[in-house]
């Protein structure tokens, strides 16, 4: 610990003294990362869901019930979910690697960390642009909408995407 300007002491930057609390606090996070990130998602998903069905009501759009359309969503989410948990799971390890082994990072590695806020936006925006065209293609199969509409579904699934 060194005194700073304000006279509290502050850790040392690079100094790992308990290796063993940092791997603990490093795993936290990773879990509670994930666990967040999932539910963040998984709600903006409904609410997404719920707002297109308010602009295209299944009863109107649909020969069949909301139900299908509902059955989609679940679907596509849990397809995507193991995939997000992986792929956020390989990037912490491959960034917060010091953490997780109770070292100090490398100048490499406080370089991707410093990164990772811009990777941690974009990566689940892919998802959500890959959930758009799986949604798409679904609905699109259908044929009860026309391309328009579609295009406008899609649109409203990526605003969701940005938003959430």
């Amino acid at each position: 610990m060194e005194e700073t300007e304000t006279g509290v002491d502050a850790p040392v930057v690079g100094a790992v003294e308990d290796a063993a609390a940092l791997r603990r606090v490093a795993r936290d996070v990773r879990m509670r990362l994930l666990v967040r990130l999932s539910a963040i998602h998984l709600a903006g998903g409904f609410l997404v869901f719920s707002y297109i069905q308010q602009l295209y009501p299944a009863s109107e759009a649909f020969r069949t019930p909301w139900l299908n359309d509902f059955a989609l969503l679940v679907i596509t989410e849990a397809a995507l979910a193991p995939v997000a948990w992986l792929w956020v799971a390989w990037h912490f390890g491959r960034t917060c690697r010091w953490a997780l082994e109770g070292r100090a990072p490398s100048p490499l590695e406080r370089r991707m960390l410093l990164g990772e806020p811009w990777r941690m936006a974009a990566r689940p925006f892919a998802l959500w642009v890959l959930a758009t065209v799986v949604i798409g293609t679904g609905v699109a199969y259908r044929g009860t909408y026309s391309t328009a509409q579609i295009l406008d579904l899609a649109q409203i699934m990526l605003i969701g995407g940005v938003a959430v």
